[in-house]
């Protein structure tokens, strides 16, 4: 095999790198030299490889940076713990960690890894929410930054109730619903037994206290050395308690305890919304609340009206049933779509989420999006072939990527898409949990917007305004005050100087037929700790629209009326570039098909029988290749490309 270049020397890729990205570099937006770098998405250290498809185009500046790395501090917490249980100087053996949703959670099992294996651990089983999170579990693993700055070389791969789950790797991951199938044949926990593991068991919450998934998930904990038990709501829909956590009788029941505890057995790191916005991980949200008129008949036969969804009393849920199924639900749809479009025109990656509350919505919603002539998908069941389809289109940019997504209840974990800018939340569900993570979709600062500075980032959610939905949202616009007030001041200063799943608890739908809806006023909360009433959102508006201001809230227009935007970027300690990495599950099936591409052609242009190859390797290997490592599957490619050498000129 010719030995590979680490530099991309042909100047006519390095021409289409340059046109690929515009001209500019699409980490901070500046215009290209000609001198450019063509710079490594997987770096050169760890692929070995030049591959123009998996180069980019970067200015000198940021291609130095990229490589910079700083952790976060609920990341540093976790670095700290594991040396000190490597050093043997802690007896900590559970490490309990409350991340808010968008903070980095999914690193932490690969600092433990880096720093754990093979001294007090020999391999690590991450237990996922879904199917759909596997894959984002080994690209944690592969990401070359982290693998640059802890020295680690660890990978891990999808299993499914396996035998030899690792096949030669450090690990692998599985799911709550896999392991509450295995309860029977209990493949896991024989597996366990043969080597000392770490269990990552990532949004615990899943695993409720005497569930079946908590008695299939017993025997991992109670082998592994180390139990990591990670979420960013440590709270279920259905308020009943969480299987491994520590509670506490209280009056009336019990209550989860992380601030006393007294066994030296169990570490807790948290990292809080505020935590986050401090360190730019995360962006303030902001909402945008439409109140409405509804009209139906109750079960009984009457017919109900209500003039305000916000005043709505104990009639909130059945006028919110109405809502979403009738004229409302567009209205607020349109609102969404009509600031999301003229926002685009500030950040050409601006990605929509709509979520529905039913797949019949959804479709309606689908249909609609396509009449207004943009490119929207649907994804009603996130582990589908069809979803997961549609949710890569939805994270890429490309020819084939699609900029909103209609989803039903699965706008949950894992849907991590950092482009995504504005929710049009037309769902019923009203669990605090589901919504928190609903709504952080918006949450993720996307380092690939070029010259979109941090501060320039926000996430926007349309919503109705009932109740329940405000009670839920209260949290995140406390937890995002004082850190927005903080960074209003900071602004001040500088212009003076310078001149939680489907099955979550919903509300209540009596028996009604919906009639009819419409919005009737609207408000904006959540910027700067504040809230404006509706006359003020409306003459706001009304001004916005008077002088052709588009692309920002309410909120933001009357702020920049009060002081001058700062114009200076902010560092940015992690440096994060969209990719595609190349997972030990995509490296497998990449060799599998390959080998299989491989031996089909052979067979045809020699006339050997269909399969006839296959039989051959599984006689020389003893096992079939979907049995087989990586390394193996690389010596069965070496071996036929030895022994059925295929004529490329046939």
């Amino acid at each position: 095999m010719p030995k590979q270049n680490r530099f991309l020397r042909s100047k006519r890729l390095r021409a289409l790198l340059w046109y690929g990205a515009g001209g500019k570099c699409p980490r901070c937006g500046c215009q290209l030299l000609d001198d450019f770098a063509a710079d490594h998405v997987i770096p050169y250290s760890i692929s070995k490889q030049t591959n123009f498809h998996q180069m980019q185009a970067l200015c000198h500046k940021c291609n130095r940076e990229k490589g910079a790395m700083q952790l976060r501090k609920h990341q540093t917490d976790m670095l700290q713990i594991c040396e000190q249980i490597k050093a043997e100087v802690s007896s900590v053996r559970t490490i309990i960690v409350s991340v808010t949703p968008g903070g980095g959670k999914s690193f932490l099992p690969v600092i433990a890894a880096a720093r754990l294996i093979p001294t007090v651990a020999d391999a690590i089983c991450w237990i996922a929410p879904r199917q759909s999170l596997q894959k984002q579990a080994e690209e944690a693993f592969a990401d070359g930054r982290l693998r640059n700055f802890l020295k680690h070389n660890h990978i891990i791969r999808s299993a499914t109730n396996e035998h030899n789950p690792c096949r030669g790797l450090s690990g692998y991951v599985t799911t709550y619903q896999a392991l509450s199938f295995d309860r029977g044949t209990r493949i896991n926990a024989q597996e366990f037994a043969t080597k000392r593991y770490i269990l990552f068991l990532d949004e615990v919450h899943h695993a409720e206290l005497d569930s079946a998934t908590h008695e299939a998930i017993q025997p991992l904990v109670d082998r592994a050395e180390v139990v990591i038990l990670g979420s960013g709501t440590y709270e279920r829909g259905n308020s009943q308690p969480i299987a491994f956590l520590p509670y506490q009788k209280v009056q009336g029941g019990i209550t989860l305890n992380l601030e006393n505890l007294s066994d030296p057995k169990i570490a807790v790191i948290r990292y809080t919304r505020r935590d986050a916005l401090v360190e730019h991980a995360i962006i303030p949200l902001h909402f945008q609340l439409l109140d409405c008129r509804a009209e139906w008949i109750d079960k009984e036969g009457e017919a109900r009206t209500i003039d305000s969804l916000a005043e709505a009393g104990d009639d909130s849920g059945d006028g919110l049933h109405t809502a979403l199924n009738t004229e409302y639900a567009f209205e607020l749809l349109r609102r969404c779509l009509d600031d999301w479009q003229a926002h685009r025109q500030l950040n050409g990656r601006a990605r929509m989420l709509v979520v529905a509350a039913n797949i019949s919505n959804a479709k309606r919603f689908l249909e609609w999006l396509k009449d207004m002539n943009v490119m929207a998908a649907i994804a009603t069941s996130s582990d589908t072939k069809e979803a997961k389809k549609a949710i890569e289109r939805f994270k890429t940019h490309g020819k084939n990527s699609v900029d909103i997504l209609v989803t039903v209840a699965m706008a949950y974990e894992g849907l991590d898409v950092p482009a995504v800018t504005h929710i049009a939340c037309l769902t019923h569900i009203r669990s605090t949990p589901w919504i928190e993570q609903m709504v952080t979709r918006t949450a993720r600062v996307d380092r690939g917007s070029g010259s979109l500075i941090y501060e320039h980032q926000l996430g926007y959610i349309y919503a109705p305004d009932d109740q329940l939905f405000q009670d839920c949202i209260a949290s995140i616009q406390v937890e995002q005050e004082p850190f927005l007030r903080e960074q209003q001041e900071k602004l001040r200063n500088q212009s003076s100087d310078s001149g939680n799943e489907q099955n979550e608890s919903k509300l209540t739908i009596n028996d009604i037929i919906p009639l009819a809806s419409a919005a009737t006023r609207e408000r904006a909360s959540g910027i700067n700790g504040e809230a404006l009433d509706y006359q003020e959102t409306q003459r706001l508006m009304a001004a916005m629209a008077g002088v052709g201001c588009v692309g920002i809230s309410p909120i933001q227009f009357k702020k920049a009326m009060e002081i001058y935007q700062s114009s200076q970027p902010v560092g940015d300690p992690y440096g994060i570039t969209e990719s595609n990495v190349l997972t030990s599950s995509g490296i497998e099936e990449k060799l599998r098909q390959s080998i299989e591409n491989h031996n089909r052609k052979y067979e045809y242009q020699n006339q050997q029988p269909y399969g006839s190859i296959n039989k051959e390797i599984k006689k020389r290997f003893g096992r079939p290749r979907e049995e087989m490592t990586i390394e193996e599957l690389k010596r069965v490619w070496a071996w036929i490309q030895q022994n059925y050498s295929i004529d490329p000129t046939a």
